[in-house]
């Protein structure tokens, strides 16, 4: 399946969620290069899309959100009542802890999914950092990044656009 210049890469192509989709073809939009779109929200999603917008393949990753409670519901003793904020790296409470813990992991994964992905295509791509959950995430983030608030509204104007 394609659209607006992207072409999906599953082998069902209903299987990739409408929101990947369409945050996938805006950042193919704003950028000749090749792409990684990095969608933080309730799950944080990572799409690469090719300069000639091949869709080569995604990863889903829980959210800052998710990765909390699964910590708070799976671990005894974890009580997110705290809200001593974290300091640096090191948190002074819980709720810091668990909360900084989890952006820091986030943080990590995407620059690591991103150096892998510069590894093995030979350049780095344009990263694309999306969704609610991304301000948190930016600070911590060791590579370089183009912010873009609201991606898939403008992924949602720009297939309008294409069949009025």
């Amino acid at each position: 399946a394609a659209d607006c210049g992207v072409t999906n890469a599953y082998s069902t192509p209903g299987d990739l969620g409408a929101d990947r989709w369409v945050a996938m073809i805006a950042a193919h939009r704003l950028s000749d290069r090749a792409v990684c779109v990095v969608d933080c929200g309730t799950a944080v999603t990572v799409d690469v899309v090719t300069a000639a917008g091949r869709h080569r393949g995604g990863l889903i990753l829980p959210g800052v959100t998710m990765l909390c409670r699964s910590l708070q519901v799976n671990t005894a003793g974890i009580e997110l009542q705290d809200d001593v904020p974290a300091s640096g790296i090191l948190a002074l409470g819980t709720r810091a802890g668990v909360e900084h813990g989890a952006r820091i992991l986030l943080a990590s994964a995407i620059d690591r999914i991103v150096s892998e992905l510069a590894e093995q295509g030979g350049e780095m791509p344009d990263v694309i950092l999306t969704g609610g959950d991304a301000e948190q995430l930016l600070p911590l983030l060791g590579i370089t990044v183009q912010h873009v608030p609201g991606l898939v509204l403008q992924g949602l104007a720009i297939m309008s656009e294409g069949r009025s």
